[in-house]
């Protein structure tokens, strides 16, 4: 096959591959001494400064990291205590604020994972209208996951799997969503 490109000789570093918005939110929770990016410089194959500089100037736009000395702000220390990205951890918290953290859980967690929909090419229409009517009228991804998921859940544990093939669901996605939920409910409930 000689239009193949030939493959690399090795995988590029994931820090060069991966946003480094929680990598440098975990650098700031260390309380390494130095900027970020001067941390950064120093990793065995560092990222771009220009990608680095990025990253910390979204999370001072978060409002996770403080402009003046990038020390963690206090919603910066509960996004740096979640294992998810940090725009979805201000999700989260603000959801708990409001009081809809579990409509914030499964939304997050459901952005944080593949997407819970299939579209098999056999029945493509069909999923389409499952999707659609998970939107319940509105144009919205982040309303189709959050009402799938709740009545995914919502069934006892052996209509589960039938429930997901008939609407066109992942179960595994779905199973990952509810654990992704669990965790994050945990850390958030150790952060008070």
């Amino acid at each position: 096959f000689p239009s193949d490109a030939p493959l690399a000789a090795y995988t590029e570093p994931e820090v060069r591959r991966v946003p480094l918005d929680q990598l440098l939110m975990r650098m700031k929770a260390l309380k390494l001494p130095g900027k970020a990016a001067a941390i950064a410089a120093q990793l065995p194959e560092p990222p771009e400064p220009s990608v680095v500089l990025a990253s910390i100037s979204e999370l001072e736009t978060l409002g996770a990291l403080d402009a003046a000395d990038e020390s963690l702000t206090p919603l910066g220390e509960l996004l740096a205590t979640l294992p998810i990205a940090p725009r979805l951890g201000k999700l989260i918290a603000y959801g708990s604020c409001f009081g809809a953290i579990d409509e914030a859980l499964t939304i997050a967690a459901g952005l944080a994972s593949r997407s819970p929909f299939l579209s098999p090419l056999e029945a493509r229409q069909e999923a389409d209208w499952s999707r659609t009517a998970f939107a319940d009228g509105w144009q919205s991804d982040y309303l189709a996951i959050m009402h799938a998921y709740g009545d995914f859940d919502s069934l006892p544990a052996p209509e589960r799997f039938a429930f997901a093939r008939q609407r066109f669901l992942g179960i595994r996605t779905l199973q990952g969503v509810a654990s992704l939920k669990r965790q994050l409910l945990e850390v958030l409930s150790s952060a008070n």
